[in-house]
C-alpha cells in the first residue's frame, strides 16, 4: 500500500516522481560492485596538504554531499556502499503521497544529481585493501602548466588502518605514473615518506594528502604502493632491514588521470609538476 502513494496520484508530478525513482534505482545499480565514496572534490589549493580525519569529519562530508544519507551506516572507509544506497531510495520515496510530490522531487533532483557527481569520481579513484590497511586514490585535472603545456593533475590518497593489526607508520612509497604517449615516470621503492610526512596510524586512524605531477598527455594512470613498518619492531629498524616480515607493502591500485573528465579549474603555471 505504501508503495501505492509513491506510484498514483493526479497529475504529471506522480509520473515524474515515479520515473525519478526508477532513475534513482538505475543509478545505484550502476555501481556494480563498488561503493559511493563521501569525499570532496580536490582543490587546486589542496596541493602539498596533509591532515588527519575522524569520524565527525566523514559525517560532515556525507551530510554535505548527500544528506539523504543521514542515520544511514557508512562502511569502514566512509563509503555508502549499494545496498545501503538502495534502501535510502526505496525508504525516501515509499512514503511520498500527492501532497509531498513537490518537495519529493526537489529532494529527488537534488540527491540524483549529488549521486551522479559522486558517482563520476568513481572513473578517476581505486581503492586497495591490504593486512587491514586501506588505500584510496582519486585524482582531479587542474589545468594545463602554460609553460610547457604539460597537463597539471593533482591526487588524494586516503590511508585507514581499519583492520585492528598493530600500530603502523608509513615509511616511503613507489609511484609508477604513465601516460598514453607512452612517458613513464617512476618513484623507485624506498623514497621517503609523502608530502614530507612518515606518518604513524593506529587502529582506526585516518591520514590523507594531496599531491600531484604533470603528463605530456591528457590522459594517464599512476599506481603504487606504501612501505608500511608495523611499530614495536625498533630492533629491525635500528638495522634497516626494511623488507622483513616486520614491514610490507600496502599496494594502491591503479587509478586514472583524465583531462577530459572534469573541466580545468585555470590554465596553472606555478605548481610544481613533481610528486611531493
Amino acid at each position: 500500500k505504501k508503495q501505492k502513494k509513491m506510484t498514483t496520484g493526479t497529475g504529471g508530478n506522480g509520473l515524474v516522481v515515479r520515473a525519478l525513482y526508477r532513475a534513482s534505482l538505475r543509478a545505484i545499480k550502476s555501481l556494480g560492485d563498488r561503493s559511493l565514496p563521501m569525499q570532496w572534490p580536490i582543490r587546486a589549493h589542496d596541493w602539498g596538504k596533509h591532515r588527519r580525519l575522524d569520524t565527525k569529519e566523514l559525517e560532515k562530508a556525507r551530510e554535505s554531499m548527500f544528506p539523504w544519507s543521514i542515520g544511514y551506516p557508512l562502511n569502514e572507509i566512509g563509503e555508502l556502499e549499494q545496498e545501503t544506497l538502495l534502501k535510502i531510495v526505496r525508504e525516501r520515496f515509499r512514503d511520498t503521497t500527492r501532497d509531498d510530490y513537490e518537495l519529493a522531487l526537489d529532494e529527488g533532483f537534488r540527491a540524483l544529481q549529488n549521486f551522479h557527481s559522486l558517482a563520476a569520481q568513481l572513473q578517476v579513484s581505486s581503492v586497495c585493501e591490504t593486512k587491514g590497511i586501506y588505500v584510496q586514490a582519486m585524482s582531479r585535472f587542474l589545468g594545463i602548466n602554460s609553460a610547457t603545456n604539460a597537463y597539471i593533475f593533482a591526487y588524494r590518497i586516503r590511508v585507514s588502518n581499519v583492520g585492528g593489526i598493530d600500530t603502523v607508520q608509513l615509511r616511503s612509497r613507489h609511484w609508477i605514473i604513465q601516460d598514453t604517449n607512452g612517458g613513464s615516470v617512476v618513484i623507485p621503492r624506498g623514497s621517503p615518506g609523502v608530502v614530507g610526512q612518515t606518518p604513524t596510524l593506529a587502529p582506526g586512524e585516518i591520514f590523507e594528502y594531496v599531491s600531484g605531477s604533470e603528463l605530456n598527455a591528457p590522459t594517464g594512470t599512476i599506481q603504487g604502493s606504501f612501505n608500511l613498518f608495523i611499530e614495536g619492531d625498533d630492533d629491525l629498524s635500528q638495522k634497516g632491514e626494511e623488507q622483513t616480515t616486520n614491514s610490507f607493502e600496502a599496494n594502491i591500485n591503479p587509478f586514472q588521470l583524465r583531462a577530459d573528465h572534469i573541466h580545468a579549474l585555470n590554465r596553472i603555471s606555478d605548481i610544481s609538476g613533481e610528486e611531493r
